[in-house]
């Protein structure tokens, strides 16, 4: 009997253990080795945790009898998590992978639903003192990091850590192991009003006792915190973040709610929900060129993704916090849970701080302790479905960090310009993880690149080489067709496909129409995006289609009048047909919003002037622009340098989404 308890105790510390050293590396960890090696890392970071704990607590139940307890309050969260796992059944297998690794509310709060109730397995939750002490000294590094990475000189940065060839670099001082300035001014600031709490409770009941060497280290911390915090405030000011507005995530989450009200675009997908909803305002906006993967705040994100019903349960989980936050005002975690709730209203939230907020929250509920008194054959049966459970997701998890290790070193080929090393990475990372949308895009582009270096040797091809290329382009559509297949309603896949057959046009027979087709595609998924008009009229432009490239090049000044590209373009497919009139005009526009001081507004001038001279009119003054512009002429199509490839009829596009007007 006594070696039974001395063997429970081991069990209980492991678990102890492991989670104050997950409270611990979290903010701090990330994984170099990942396509997104902060956010993508405290991700694996907890799944990682959560099954290890998970097997060390169904292994406990071969030791003898267990209590388990169970914080109450919590059911709201549990309900949300239960309804996005609806919704993530729903979407298809690219999405369902994608969201495991991409940070969205759903996942972030079910990995932390799982931590909580492993924490709560432990004595850690009657410690709520060592809690925040382990949490304090996690931001007292991270400050640390962030003072020192604000002072270092400019000539030390980029900092390769792995490597100039690794994608993973140190860009700045901005750079921050929770991901961005703004997440790291958050959690700050959180740790500082803990502390601040504390300093001013104990000088209200004694303020001699402030001077005691306890309460000066909490006042070091607070000062460390604050000077942390206020260099990032300092960086914000400085270097505003690209955040999408509250106007157009209002508008994304509403228009998400017209089309799948009930179980939302799927969890991870904001992003094609924004290409497919965002307002045509938004188009005269700084950032209409940039692709956003969250909306304003958490709440719009969990709405858009997971459905209205998610909201709710949301909404309730913060209504019970606020009772509880009212019934405790005099505890340490109140104004930080006050906090977090303003900052979850008004800012998007990263990872660790939608973590922090469940876990925080967590500790102000009462528990419930169940006493698991079952039947030996019972506790065996627990023991043995954890590890079968453990064992079947890690498998998964160690498979996907595979195809992970494997991706990011071919980006690494990637930069050291080794393509063929790149092309035999990519394919270990697909052999190991097929479902991953980014690794079929990236094999495509690797596939056209080497394509592109056989075709630049010409007529020299010998026998061998031209199996080569007829295997790589054959390759290239396979892939980038898989990447549609994977995630069919994702306008980044269909947007692959439509390139790779436009670099393909003159070297595969019919890639001209395909690219065509593949680009209407697109444009159905992403309907206000000029630049896609403006790539598809550079086909006709190209294939000397010249009507054709004129309506799309209208259509994509429509969407951003704005835009001197598109009246650029506009006004050359004008003069291809010989409406030399209409083609001034149109020029004129695009001179008058170009920068009087870049290379562009020269040539837009000079070309005007000669169009001018051959209407046999004199030059005008244009207007002069704010904003610096870019012009030129769609890209030209390559050239047949070699003899096209006949493909089979399975090469070309299958259009299974219907267009939108």
């Amino acid at each position: 009997m006594e070696l039974i308890k001395e063997k429970k105790l081991l069990a209980d510390q492991i678990l102890f253990g492991l989670m104050g050293l997950a409270l611990f590396l979290l903010p701090l960890f990330f994984w170099p080795w990942l396509r997104q090696p902060i956010l993508g890392g405290k991700l694996v970071f907890l799944m990682a945790i959560d099954l290890l704990g998970l097997l060390v607590w169904g292994l406990g139940f071969l030791e003898g009898e267990r209590k388990v307890f169970l914080p109450r309050n919590l059911t709201p969260l549990l309900l949300l998590v239960i309804w996005g796992l609806i919704s993530w059944f729903l979407a298809g297998s690219g999405v369902r992978v994608r969201s495991l690794w991409e940070v969205n509310p759903w996942w972030v709060i079910a990995l932390s639903l799982i931590f909580v109730f492993l924490f709560w397995q432990t004595g850690w939750r009657r410690q709520l003192q060592k809690v925040m002490a382990v949490l304090s000294a996690a931001g007292l590094l991270l400050a640390l990091v962030t003072i020192t990475l604000f002072v270092l000189p400019p000539k030390f940065y980029p900092l390769h850590v792995l490597g100039a060839a690794h994608p993973f670099v140190i860009g700045g001082p901005f750079w921050s192991p929770l991901g961005s300035a703004l997440m790291t001014l958050v959690f700050l600031a959180a740790l500082f009003l803990f502390w601040l709490q504390k300093l001013v409770s104990v000088g209200r009941q004694n303020e001699h006792r402030l001077w005691q060497k306890t309460n000066l280290i909490a006042l070091g911390l607070a000062f460390v915190f604050l000077v942390g915090g206020g260099v990032e405030a300092y960086q914000l000011y400085q270097h505003r973040p690209q955040l999408l507005g509250f106007q157009p995530s209002w508008a994304i989450a509403v228009e998400s709610l017209k089309n799948k009200p009930l179980f939302g675009v799927g969890p991870a997908n904001f992003s094609n929900a924004f290409a497919a909803y965002r307002p045509l305002q938004f188009n005269q906006s700084k950032n209409w060129n940039l692709l956003f993967s969250q909306p304003a705040n958490l709440w719009f994100h969990i709405w858009t993704e997971i459905g209205l019903l998610g909201l709710v349960f949301w909404a309730w989980f913060l209504i019970a916090v606020w009772r509880l936050w009212r019934q405790q005002k005099g505890s340490p975690l109140s104004w930080i849970l006050l906090f977090l709730i303003v900052v979850e209203l008004a800012l998007p939230m990263g990872p660790v701080l939608l973590w922090l907020l469940v876990f925080l929250a967590s500790l102000l509920v009462s528990e419930r302790e169940i006493k698991a008194n079952w039947p030996e054959w019972a506790r065996r049966g627990i023991a043995l479905g954890t590890v079968l459970l453990v064992a079947g997701l890690g498998y998964f998890l160690g498979r996907g960090l595979i195809a992970e290790y494997w991706f990011v070193k071919s980006l690494a080929a990637i930069n050291r310009n080794d393509g063929t090393a790149a092309y035999r990475f990519q394919r270990q990372a697909v052999r190991y993880n097929r479902f991953v949308l980014a690794y079929r895009l990236g094999r495509s582009q690797t596939d056209l690149a080497l394509v592109a270096a056989l075709v630049r040797q010409g007529k020299d091809l010998n026998d061998k080489d031209k199996q080569t290329l007829t295997a790589l382009v054959q390759e290239a559509i396979a892939e980038a067709k898989a990447g549609v297949a994977l995630e069919p309603r994702s306008f980044l896949a269909w947007q692959n496909l439509a390139q790779t057959y436009r670099q393909l046009i003159n070297l595969a027979k019919g890639a001209d129409q395909w690219a065509i087709a593949a680009y209407q595609q697109t444009i159905s998924l992403n309907p206000l995006d000029p630049r896609l008009r403006l790539r598809l009229g550079g086909i006709y432009y190209s294939l000397g289609q010249y009507d054709q490239a004129e309506r799309i090049f209208q259509a994509a000044v429509n969407l951003k009048p704005d835009w001197a590209n598109g009246w650029y373009n506009w006004a050359w497919s004008l003069k291809q047909q010989k409406k030399l009139a209409a083609a001034v005009q149109r020029l004129k526009q695009a001179v008058s919003l170009v920068d009087v001081n870049s290379p562009d507004y020269q040539k837009a001038k000079k070309e005007l002037e000669e169009w001018q001279k051959l209407l046999g009119k004199k030059t005008k003054e244009t207007s002069k622009a704010a904003k610096p512009k870019q012009l030129s002429l769609p890209t030209p199509v390559p050239s047949p340098v070699v003899t096209p490839i006949q493909l089979s009829r399975e090469a070309a596009p299958q259009i299974t989404v219907s267009p939108t007007p």
